[in-house]
């Protein structure tokens, strides 16, 4: 009988999720149980010829300065500081206990260099940066407080280190989180804000960072959409727009040099934060429902409320229902309903006089009832081009359209411009403007985005039998820069391959699995944009992702291996924009029913009936 192995891919959850990954020899040997997480073939040269005592030698305010930094970034979600434990129950908390595996500077090093039993080996941190952090923890939690663990660093001690002449490679600022093309679009939860609503955010104690401000605008499942042309993706745009899919408003749309502020936890590690647009506002639509409610014409809100008096998830099914979105090249369109009437979405930007407009595409199928749809908030210039039989209204506190039941189906486009934009010419430029796009051209399949596939080592135990490992190299050098941190893994039922979502929103395939005596695995990505994806099930052949804003299924429209619609299977629950709100695992049990864990608000009150 042939003999598949299935591959175990090391995920450490610190907080967060954080993973450890590293490239190995293909002559390197199973560690001991219970030991370092890394092996010494696994290190860079420069960690064979460190000069530890020089490092230490070097500490002084400035690097303890550093060390507190490193700390708040790496450290502090899992062991906590002297005012709160950490998120994880059997991380150390420094102040109090004693280390499993020394606590002199020497063996600090080597924990955070290769690991140790539940802690994750820190490769992102160069020498430099290791010792800075140690000297935080030492004269913080250890000096006077934990004195049985503070291990003096005197000139004998010094002597017995390691010799070397390096102190390792400088450390460079590098942000992978807006390094990391994501494609067109990127879920998630956004907040539209201008310079006043940032500058107040700004000055919100270290204890209210996650305070929402007065008037803030969040679009909890917000589809981030860039609309200008170019390499990169949505992080290397110009323009940008956000749909918001529990209500099926256009949140706002902004332009500038930089995306979002790239506050969050699954971003720069932040906690108790969420990200905020930068840049120049264009216009904005306030919380809300995008449409009225067909059966009765008003626009009564009939999302959760929540402890806070906020409101929160999907309007009711027979209102609107978001279906998902498909991806054409660069381009997303939106599909949803409203009622019983189809509808696409999509976007698109123009100039006028040098100033940006956003062209806001609508498909509408056949509906029974009357529509009306918020296209902004009142002020933002708008125009109309479609049916002359329609026309906006200005209906406070937004502009509105009306679409009676026997105008549809048909195509319209609103072009939406800053406040004080001349109303005469953008009118003149929407009536010049080429007829509306049939969007259902763009729904059935795009060319391929991510051709190139990737090569990675495998690594086999010496040992056979029941507890034989393989360990499989993650794609972290790609063209995409994509980071790769693995947050959920399933199997094809032949165990030829396997499908790997990431934190960071990708959903890539792993080829040759099952290949005996294979050296190698090709990987490729086949989506990316997703919310956070903690959990991946195939079904009947059929890909399911668990995502922070829904259950979607991945369809290949066109058989070239990629996802071109992104289906919403499910978006009933409730999205707040507190950063552990995670949506971790899928399950299935026999009849095909899914199951997913929902976290809490990390020991805060629950503020839907969702959390925890």
């Amino acid at each position: 009988m042939k003999t598949i192995r299935r591959a175990a891919l090391c995920v450490a959850f610190a907080g967060g999720l954080t993973v450890a990954t590293h490239l190995t020899s293909a002559q390197d040997t199973a560690l001991p149980p219970g030991g370092p997480l890394l092996p010494e073939s696994a290190l860079p040269d420069y960690e064979r010829s460190l000069d530890h005592a020089g490092l230490i030698r070097g500490w002084n305010k400035a690097s303890l300065a550093r060390g507190e930094k490193i700390y708040q970034l790496v450290c502090h979600s899992c062991h906590g500081d002297l005012n709160l434990a950490g998120s994880i129950p059997h991380a150390l908390r420094f102040a109090e206990g004693p280390f499993a595996h020394g606590s002199d500077p020497l063996t600090m090093y080597a924990t955070l260099t290769r690991g140790w039993r539940l802690m994750a080996p820190q490769p992102q941190l160069v020498p430099r940066e290791k010792y800075d952090v140690i000297h935080y923890i030492r004269e913080t939690f250890l000096a006077g407080r934990n004195p049985s663990q503070y291990v003096p660093v005197t000139d004998a001690y010094l002597a017995g280190l390691p010799k070397g002449d390096t102190t390792g490679p400088a450390a460079t600022k590098r942000e992978p989180w807006r390094e990391m093309d994501y494609g067109p679009f990127l879920i998630g939860t956004f907040e539209l804000a201008d310079d006043a609503r940032r500058a107040a955010a700004t000055k919100l104690p270290g204890n209210a960072l996650d305070t929402i401000t007065p008037n803030a605008n969040l679009a909890y499942k917000g589809i981030a959409v860039r609309l200008d042309s170019g390499a990169g993706g949505i992080s290397a745009g110009k323009a940008w727009l956000v749909f918001e899919h529990d209500t099926l408003r256009v949140a706002g749309a902004w332009t500038g040099d930089g995306f979002i502020d790239w506050e969050g936890i699954n971003f720069n590690s932040r906690h108790v934060v969420h990200p905020r647009t930068i840049g120049d506002p264009q216009f904005e639509t306030s919380d809300g429902p995008g449409w009225a409610n067909p059966a009765t014409g008003t626009f009564d809100d009939a999302r959760v409320i929540g402890a806070d008096g906020r409101r929160f998830g999907p309007l009711p099914r027979a209102w609107l229902r978001y279906r998902g979105l498909y991806r054409q090249g660069e381009r997303a369109v939106i599909s949803y309903s409203v009622g019983d009437a189809a509808v696409l979405e999509s976007h698109d930007l123009a100039t006028l006089a040098g100033q940006p407009v956003f062209v806001r595409t609508l498909n509408i199928g056949k509906s029974s009832r009357d529509l009306v749809l918020r296209v902004a908030n009142a002020g933002t210039a708008a125009a109309l081009s479609g049916p002359r039989s329609l026309a906006l209204a200005a209906t406070e506190p937004f502009v509105t359209l009306r679409i009676p039941a026997s105008t549809t189906p048909l195509r319209l486009a609103v072009h939406l411009a800053k406040s004080g934009t001349d109303a005469a010419a953008l009118n003149a430029l929407a009536s010049r403007a080429a007829a509306p796009r049939e969007l259902t051209a763009f729904t059935r399949g795009s060319p391929a985005r991510w051709t190139e596939k990737i090569e990675t080592p495998i690594v086999r135990s010496s040992t056979q039998g029941a507890f034989s490992w393989e360990r499989f190299t993650l794609p972290q050098s790609n063209p995409w820069r994509a980071r790769i941190r693995p947050s959920g893994l399933d199997f094809t039922p032949d165990g030829k391959a396997a499908l790997l979502c990431t934190w960071d929103g990708d959903v890539w395939r792993i080829d040759g699995i099952d290949t005996p005596d294979a050296t190698a695995v090709t990987w490729r990505r086949i989506a990316s944009g997703l919310f956070q994806p903690l959990g991946i099930k195939l079904r009947g052949g059929e890909i399911f992702v668990t995502c922070r804003d829904q259950l979607v299924v991945l369809r290949d429209l066109n058989d070239d291996g990629e996802t071109d619609f992104y289906e919403s299977i499910n978006s009933d629950h409730q999205v707040t924009d507190h950063f552990h709100e995670f949506a971790m695992g899928l399950q299935t049990d026999a009849a095909g029913n899914f199951y997913y864990a929902k976290s809490a608000r990390h020991a805060r009150t629950a503020l839907v009936p969702q959390h925890g």
